[in-house]
């Protein structure tokens, strides 16, 4: 049996990544701080992840076990000497920090010369990249030599709505139907493994399936709960439930893909299909996603590569000015959330920097005409949040 050794027992790491894996035959031992599931995953050698389909379907994950990241280093150094595959979905904020322990079990596998692959699964583009980094800035050259001969970095993208609910104490992943992993096929080391990937979709340039994610799928869940905090809608499926807020969330998204058809050649009706059943996910009754989760982390979303500004850059070069899109800066930066670090720290920088300095010193948006409609905008909700759908 194929061995993976997966970093974060999260949602995404049981509900997405554990689950293909055993599609595909593969043994996965989880890394992870919670003890308690870590414990409960070793005494089972299994758990079950439920499908948000109405239906209440259960899907049985078998041949798993669980080290704990702080006091198990030396058997995940050991599981990774004899592992196939190593994948994390840790979050982004978090991979720095394992950065120094991803070193060393990398010098140990490259130390036997046996190729193994890396593939890092975190809501962001790059994300394998930007851990091969770390890591580099962990060891010596030739250490890093090393490791690029026996490590495959494999960048990828993830799609999968996935929470938790808690049974007889333990959280269980709660998972939309509809998945989606798909990697760069180039960058494997290891091809026997990499034919072994049914269950996964492999591509020659993964750009375009990042960039649709990022700009359709993310973009449109986090805007549905931008307005929906103006408009003091507790879900996202209660915002979109709203029919204003749902035909101002299908025009950003259709405003987005004006990119994604000019710069990939992206057909028309494709994108369009691909962006109603986007929606039909994120409206899904089966699922509640809270609007306080879905908006949390706004500087970070807030980015010049991110869900909400990237689009409007790349099409303002295109010569285009998205009006709607730019709105939704302006929504952005009207979020309060007195429990979320970004959000607090997002406040207190409009309020020593002003909407200018911050639009250009944290987003990247140095266009006067641009600036001058945020800035409009944050003014025309604060008196009156209808504005918002004023030529909608």
């Amino acid at each position: 049996m194929l061995k993976a050794v997966h970093f974060g027992a999260g949602n995404i790491g049981r509900g997405l990544i554990g689950e293909l894996l055993n599609k595909d035959g593969f043994e996965i031992t989880f890394i992870d701080i919670n003890q308690e599931l870590i414990d409960y995953l070793n005494a089972n050698g299994k758990y079950v992840i439920e499908y948000a389909d109405g239906k209440g379907t259960q899907v049985e994950i078998d041949s798993v076990s669980a080290l704990n990241i702080l006091a198990d280093e030396k058997d995940i150094i050991d599981r990774i000497l004899e592992a196939d595959l190593i994948t994390t979905s840790i979050g982004m904020e978090n991979i720095e920090k394992i950065s120094k322990l991803m070193a060393k079990c990398l010098v140990a596998r490259g130390l036997t010369n046996k190729k193994i692959d890396l593939i890092a699964n975190e809501n962001a583009i790059n994300a394998t990249d930007r851990l091969k980094n770390e890591i580099q800035n962990q060891v010596s050259e030739d250490v890093w030599k090393m490791i690029l001969s026996n490590t495959g970095f494999v960048n990828s993208a993830i799609d999968r709505q996935a929470l938790s609910k808690e049974v007889n104490g333990l959280n269980i992943p709660v998972v939309e139907p509809y998945r989606e992993w798909v990697v760069e096929k180039s960058k494997f080391k290891n091809a026997y493994v990499l034919k072994q990937l049914k269950n996964l979709v492999c591509v020659d340039d993964l750009k375009p399936y990042i960039e649709r994610k990022l700009y359709i799928v993310n973009a449109g869940h986090a805007i549905a709960a931008y307005i929906g905090y103006i408009f003091e809608k507790k879900t996202v499926q209660e915002s979109l439930a709203d029919e204003k807020i749902f035909e101002f969330v299908r025009k950003v998204m259709l405003i987005n893909s004006r990119y994604l058809k000019s710069e990939y050649s992206m057909n028309d009706k494709d994108l369009e299909s691909f962006i109603e059943s986007t929606l039909q996910r994120h409206k899904s009754p089966y699922v509640e996603d809270e609007v306080s989760r879905v908006a949390r982390s706004p500087m970070r979303k807030l980015g010049a590569d991110e869900r909400i500004v990237g689009p409007i850059l790349k099409l303002r070069k295109l010569g285009q000015f998205p009006k709607e899109s730019i709105i939704t800066v302006a929504a952005v930066l009207s979020y309060r959330d007195k429990d979320d670090s970004e959000a607090v720290e997002m406040e207190g920088l409009l309020s020593r920097l002003g909407t200018e300095l911050f639009l250009k010193t944290h987003c990247g948006i140095k266009d006067k005409k641009i600036i001058k409609a945020i800035e409009q905008a944050v003014d025309d909700i604060r008196k009156n949040r209808d504005s918002i759908f004023e030529g909608i």
